[in-house]
């Protein structure tokens, strides 16, 4: 199957468990064509909303100057996770400093272990010194699954350093 066949059954079919269980499959947007890949952000922009985060990683992912306005308009009424992936694919597509200490306070406030296991991935993502420090203070957290996953982004930051 092609990889835009198979971003369309990822990216815009019904969301299931089986489908986003590993989280979204950006690998696919590397194996298509520049015309897919138009296809594929046309498309993204026409269903981003603070509904489904998954269109808003695929743009930051492609680094979409398209979608800049759209997210920068979302952002104040995003919470927890989103407003740190929307602040990712923002600093992906133009790193302003702001969007790091937006996703820094997401993180502070969130009390839910998933939630907060998920943005540690993202502030990895940032690879800043300050999104280090945010994870690595996380080390030590209550819930084990954040700690450890906090050991783990920071073994992800520090190898895509190298």
């Amino acid at each position: 199957m092609k990889a835009y066949q198979k971003f369309v059954i990822y990216f815009l079919d019904d969301p299931t468990w089986e489908k986003r269980k590993d989280g979204p499959p950006l690998e696919l947007f590397d194996r298509m064509t520049a015309e897919e890949r138009q296809a594929a952000e046309e498309e993204l922009l026409s269903i981003v909303s603070l509904r489904d985060n998954w269109p808003v990683i695929a743009l930051g992912y492609l680094r979409s100057h398209k979608v800049k306005d759209i997210l920068y308009e979302l952002l104040p009424g995003a919470e927890g996770e989103m407003k740190v992936d929307i602040a990712l694919a923002l600093w992906r597509i133009g790193r302003d400093e702001e969007l790091v200490d937006i996703a820094l306070n997401a993180s502070r406030t969130e009390e839910s272990p998933f939630q907060l296991i998920n943005m540690l991935y993202c502030l990895a993502q940032f690879g800043v010194p300050e999104t280090e420090e945010r994870i690595e203070q996380l080390l030590d957290h209550e819930d084990d699954l954040v700690s450890y996953n906090a050991r783990q982004a920071l073994r992800q930051l520090r190898k895509k350093r190298k």
